[in-house]
């Protein structure tokens, strides 16, 4: 009998991360005497059984997925919770190494290839397979033999509440350096969703992997907490979808309350040089010009602040009339953003028109700093 292993979003998509269960899936056969191969296509024809996952829901699911020798599964068909394999395959530590002659999959670049061998080299794991019961330290333990971080594939490891597991795991290395224990790295599959600034604080703690470590915040986030992350976690900072429209009612009150509070959060990341990814509802927002500024203030954030600049050099407005084309890589999924000049000019005359307290910013505001507990104009 002859098994096939297709890890779709793999191979179909660039920067996506290995699929934990086709690396279990393999293991679990070879280790059983059974001719299974990673597939790089879909081509379910000449094998016995062939394993299918496929985790990202992207609306395109060809017939061949529904052949009768498919086994096919992943978030894109279970969406809410994890469905188990059998607990045999479960238990079995994966070898993730069958993905390295597909280096090239992961991006063009040498440096986006590397990132795929850190990865390779951790210990991947799921939490809790069920969904619902975090597994034991003594259970998850033998997972770490000669990594070099920790790689956690649960669909949503907030409501897991998982901190004190994950800060033993990360300090179980034996690694040392002068100032103690040099803790395992840690990175995630799907973005942890967080709704207060009080869950957000419980994380700080965690060492991440740089840009493997991704959270997706709903709703705002005070001045106070994006100091504090900005400054005592970095890593993790660079690494936070920030949904700013979670808890607003109405389209109206987005535009005249929160937006102003998230522009000035603009003006700090930039001068703190850190790109956080700004996302929103799209059923929520229906004005195409308020979209755009997100898109727009997500653009800004993708080029550096010049701290020596003159003061009053650069407000969104100059950076707006000094450009000519306005494109970024919406790196949640992938997705390249442009915006025309037109679109830009119908962005700030909406604005003119709708609020104009924060079209006003646009032009006087550029330094901000961090007092009593808010951020506030350099130069009030």
């Amino acid at each position: 009998m002859s098994i096939g292993v297709f890890d779709y979003d793999f191979f179909n998509y660039e920067n996506v991360i290995p699929n934990l269960e086709c690396a279990k899936l393999i293991t679990y056969y070879r280790q059983h005497n059974q001719l299974t191969v990673l597939t790089p296509t879909l081509t379910p024809e000449p094998y016995t059984r062939y394993f299918i996952r496929k985790d990202y829901d992207d609306g395109n699911y060809p017939r061949k997925l529904f052949s009768s020798n498919c086994e096919y599964g992943g978030r894109a068909f279970n969406p809410e919770r994890y469905v188990p394999l059998s607990p045999a395959i479960e238990r079995t530590i994966p070898d993730m190494h069958i993905y390295d002659p597909y280096l090239s999959n992961f991006g063009k670049k040498t440096a986006e290839q590397e990132q795929l061998k850190r990865i390779l080299n951790c210990a991947h794991i799921r939490l809790a397979p069920d969904s619902q019961n975090l597994l034991s330290f003594e259970k998850l333990q033998p997972n770490f033999n000669k990594v070099t971080g920790i790689f956690l594939h649960d669909y949503d490891l907030a409501s897991l509440k998982p901190y004190d597991l994950i800060l033993r795991l990360q300090n179980q290395r034996e690694f040392r350096t002068r100032p103690g224990i040099n803790p395992y790295p840690v990175g995630n599959k799907f973005p942890i969703k967080i709704y207060s600034s009080e869950e957000l604080e419980k994380w700080y703690k965690i060492i991440t992997i740089p840009n493997a470590f991704f959270i997706e915040y709903y709703g705002y986030m005070t001045d106070k907490i994006l100091y504090h992350l900005c400054n005592e976690n970095k890593r993790m900072a660079r690494q936070v979808y920030y949904n700013i429209t979670y808890g607003c009612s109405t389209e109206n009150q987005f535009l005249m309350e929160r937006l102003p509070k998230i522009f000035t959060q603009v003006l700090f990341l930039r001068m703190a040089g850190i790109k956080i990814l700004l996302n929103y509802d799209d059923e929520f927002l229906k004005t195409k010009e308020i979209r755009d500024l997100i898109e727009l203030l997500n653009c800004w954030l993708s080029f550096q602040w010049y701290s020596a600049y003159a003061p009053h050099s650069q407000p969104l407005y100059k950076f707006c009339r000094d450009n000519s084309y306005f494109h970024y890589t919406k790196w949640v999924y992938l997705r390249f953003v442009k915006l025309s000049l037109e679109e830009i000019r119908n962005v700030f005359q909406y604005i003119r028109e709708h609020n104009y307290e924060l079209f006003k910013m646009f032009y006087e505001w550029d330094e901000v700093k961090y007092q009593g507990g808010k951020i506030v104009n350099e130069w009030d």
